[in-house]
This record gives C-alpha cells, sequence and structure tokens, in this order.
C-alpha cells in the first residue's frame, strides 16, 4: 500500500495514470494465505484475478486509498468511530504517512472526515447521461435513514434505463452497493389507492381552509414576533460594541498611570472576556432566528383551493390507468405535493413494503399500507453460505431450512440444491413459494397477504405508536 501511495505523489497526484499502470499488472495484491478467514477475504472490495486481486474501476481505487483505517483510526462501517472528546479513536499504528495518506484524501474523498461535504474534491465530467425518473411521488417519496432517494436515473450506454424505478441508496456509499430498486408504477399505485378512498369520501373542503387561514394568520403573529427578537439582538451588539470601545480607552488611560497594577488588568480582561462571550451569544441567537424565519417565508402555501379543484378534475377518475391517460406526469407529481406532507417507503424486509402517508388534510388520519413486492433481484450466495446449507440439507427439515437461512425464500433454496447437484427440494414447502422466513413474520404481525393490500391508521413508524401528526404540518 505504502508503494501505491508514494507512486501516486510520483506521477504528479494523477489517479488516473495511477489506476492504468495497476491495470497494467497481472495481479495488484497477491493471494491470501489459506488460513485467512474468509470472512475478512468477502469483505474486501477487490476483484479476484488469477494469482492475487486487482482493483477493476477508478472509483474502487479512490474509495480505498481514501480509507482512514490506513492511519490507524477505528471505523464502523462507513462512519469513523470517535471517542467521547470527539476525537477519531486509534486501533493501531498508522500503515501510511499522514502527508501521503491527506495528499490524496483532500484530492479525492467524496467526504471530509466528519462526514460533510469534501469542497476540494476533484469533479471530472461524467460520461453518463441522466434522465428524470417519470413517476408521480419522484419529488416527495422518502426513504428510511440512512439511505437517500436519487432524483434521476441512468441512461446506461447499451440503452438500458431505469428511469421507471425508484433508487435508494447510501449516500456515503459510493459503490452505492446496497442500493434497492423499486418499480415505481406499483409505489405510485398504492399511493393513488390511499388517495383515491379519500377523494371518493370528501366533498366538502371548506373546513380545511379554515383552519389553513387560522394556521397562515398564526404563522404571521409569530413571524413578526422573530423579527421583533432579531431586531433586540442587534441593538443588544450594538450596545456591547460600544462597551468594548469604552473599555479599551478607558485601559490605555489608566495604563499611563499605573503600569504594574496587575489585579485591574485582569479585571478588564475578564470584563472583555464577558462582553465578547456577550457578543458571540447574541448572533449565534440571531442565526437561529434567522433559520426559523426563513421556514416561515418558504412554508406560507395554501393548498386547500389547490385540493378543490383537484377533487372537481378527479371526480370521473378511479383506475391508475385513466389518471395516467388523462393527466401529464408532471400534473400527477403536483398531485401528490398537494395531498401530502410526506410519503415514507420502509422496506421491512427485502420483500415486505411499507408506504406511510401523513395527508395535508386535517381530517385525513396518516395511513400505512402493507403488501408484498411483486419482483426483486435475486441475492447472491456467499461461500459461507453454500457450505452451512449442504450440512442443513442432509438434516433439517424444510420448515428448519426456511429457518435456518431467514432471507432465502422457498424458490430460492430449491434452486440452490439443484444448482449444487443434490436431490431438488420439493415443488410445494411450508411457505409461498417466493416468501422467505422474514418476510413471513412480517407478514403475520401486519396482515399482509400475498396480491393483497393491507391499509392500517398509521402508527409514527412501524416501531413505535403515536398519534398521526407530522412534524412539517407547523412549519
Amino acid at each position: 500500500m505504502l508503494e501505491i501511495y508514494k507512486r501516486y505523489r510520483e506521477l504528479g497526484n494523477n489517479l488516473g495514470r495511477l489506476f492504468r499502470e495497476l491495470r497494467a499488472k497481472p495481479f495488484v495484491f497477491p493471494d491470501f494465505p489459506p488460513d485467512m478467514d474468509p470472512r475478512h477475504v468477502e469483505a474486501l472490495i477487490l476483484t479476484k484475478v488469477p494469482g492475487g486481486y486487482t482493483i477493476a474501476t477508478r472509483t474502487g481505487l479512490r474509495r480505498m486509498l481514501s480509507n482512514t483505517v490506513y492511519i490507524g483510526w477505528m471505523k464502523n462501517g462507513d462512519d469513523v468511530v470517535r471517542d467521547e472528546h470527539g476525537q477519531p479513536k486509534i486501533c493501531h499504528k498508522p500503515i501510511i504517512p499522514e502527508d501521503l495518506f491527506w495528499n490524496v484524501f483532500n484530492r479525492h474523498s467524496p467526504y471530509l472526515p466528519d462526514g460533510s461535504p469534501n469542497p476540494n474534491l476533484q469533479q471530472w465530467r461524467d460520461r453518463a447521461s441522466y434522465e428524470p425518473i417519470n413517476a408521480m411521488l419522484r419529488y416527495t417519496l422518502e426513504s428510511v435513514d440512512p439511505t437517500a432517494s436519487r432524483k434521476h436515473s441512468m441512461k446506461h450506454w447499451r440503452g438500458r434505463s431505469s428511469a421507471g424505478q425508484y433508487i435508494f441508496y447510501d449516500p456515503k456509499d459510493e459503490l452505492a452497493a446496497g442500493k434497492s430498486y423499486l418499480l415505481a408504477s406499483e409505489v405510485d399505485s398504492v399511493y393513488w389507492k390511499l388517495l383515491y378512498r379519500h377523494l371518493k369520501a370528501t366533498k366538502n373542503y371548506e373546513n380545511y381552509a379554515i383552519a389553513e387561514q387560522q394556521v397562515a394568520d398564526t404563522k404571521e403573529r409569530e413571524k413578526n414576533e422573530i423579527l421583533a427578537q432579531i431586531e433586540a439582538c442587534d441593538r443588544i451588539i450594538e450596545k456591547q460594541k460600544k462597551k468594548l470601545v469604552r473599555i479599551g480607552a478607558s485601559d490605555d488611560d489608566e495604563h499611563e498611570e499605573v503600569k504594574n497594577d496587575k489585579a485591574k488588568d485582569e479585571a478588564i480582561r475578564i470584563l472583555l472576556d464577558a462582553v465578547k462571550e456577550e457578543i458571540v451569544n447574541q448572533l449565534r441567537e440571531k442565526k437561529r432566528l434567522e433559520e426559523r424565519l426563513n421556514t416561515f417565508l418558504t412554508t406560507d402555501n395554501k393548498y386547500a383551493e389547490s385540493m378543490m379543484e383537484w377533487s372537481q378534475l378527479l371526480s370521473g377518475i378511479e383506475e391508475e390507468e385513466d389518471l395516467e391517460k388523462y393527466t401529464t406526469i408532471e400534473e400527477r407529481q403536483q398531485l401528490a405535493e398537494v395531498f401530502s406532507v410526506s410519503v415514507t417507503l420502509e422496506l421491512l424486509t427485502p420483500r415486505v413494503l411499507c408506504l406511510t402517508v401523513y395527508w395535508r388534510h386535517p381530517e385525513w388520519e396518516a395511513e400505512q399500507a402493507f403488501w408484498l413486492r411483486t419482483a426483486m433481484s435475486a441475492q447472491r450466495w456467499t461461500d459461507e453460505e453454500t457450505k452451512r446449507f449442504r450440512v442443513a440439507y442432509a438434516t433439517m427439515t424444510p420448515l428448519e431450512l426456511l429457518q435456518a437461512f431467514p432471507d432465502r425464500s422457498w424458490s430460492a433454496l430449491r434452486h440452490r440444491s439443484w444448482k449444487m447437484g443434490l436431490k431438488p427440494l420439493e415443488m410445494e414447502g411450508p411457505l409461498e413459494e417466493q416468501v422467505c422466513w422474514n418476510d413471513y413474520q412480517y407478514m403475520q404481525e401486519y396482515g399482509v397477504e400475498p396480491g393483497q393490500l393491507t391499509i392500517r391508521h398509521c402508527q409514527r413508524s412501524t416501531n413505535s405508536t403515536v398519534s398521526a401528526f407530522h412534524p412539517k404540518d407547523v412549519g
């Protein structure tokens, strides 16, 4: 590793040239000894080649060279482990001299050690083309932390595109190893079913219009109070600045008369520190008030009138196909924004999904919809899993097999037995063919049936029970 860092500097800090040199070699790292724990080998982001391992992508090289473990920092996933004082914990002696490491890190790491974006990151022209995700919930759908939703989809050079899918990923994971793709039409269809039930049942929006006006009046009063508090902060800051000037002038006059009065000097220093601290506190309070004021200035939209218009326009539409036929994608995106405060998608398991909707109308209770995902990509079997399956296959009952491999469906287990040359498992298993044991547990808990939509009044999340209120309601 040290030679790679040195070579990067010798090449004029050119990552592209370094990557091409490494790719030209038969391998960068030799094979691991046979007694190495296979879990450590599988955790490495390296590409296996004859004789050892290489680095297949420029992103992989950049990610490897920016890893703070090389200077001894302890990490948990992508996060730096810190002590009670906020300093990084050291777990071993640095492998790379810090000057060589930070030379690469400051140029190529997308994030600083504290997790904030790196302002010095060198950017390259992106050869991939992107296109908007044409989906109803493009601007309103959120995902449970730590994932984020991508607003654009990549158009691959072979013509393939993920434009019809929602993409969720960990924003700190450059390789996006845990990306989840969901058919946008499937999620949008669930949202429309929830919305249609309320549109059909609600005929009068006047009460909401009155409540909305009352909220607007309250916000106006609070905005004026905040402006008055900001003015008060400005007056206090100006007063303290004048006090600083007076203390400085007084100190100069008295210094000529009493040059060795240490007690007097100490008292003046303490007074100066107190005045400066008060100025800092007032500036901090002013910043907080200005940020709060900004929320009032940007959340004064009125939705009652738009709701009434949409309700009339959609009166003859019931099926999602008709909605797509008579409205544009931009109108459907506006529709979701008008009626929803928040829409959150949670993957309880890779197949069992939960859509939580906080409605803007105060008489509409927030809801959660649970359903079984229609399709998903297969998960790769690790060597360790394959070995365990071979042993379990000979001794376990079908139900025990599902419990021993809780993320694998009966279909996946049957296919694995055939792939390994074992006698294939029976076509019919203890559970539905595409349902794994973890799916089954959540399906039992929330009453989910294959092909059906289970709707419940909202609990703030699937793990806690609170009122159906969302903090965005108050701005």
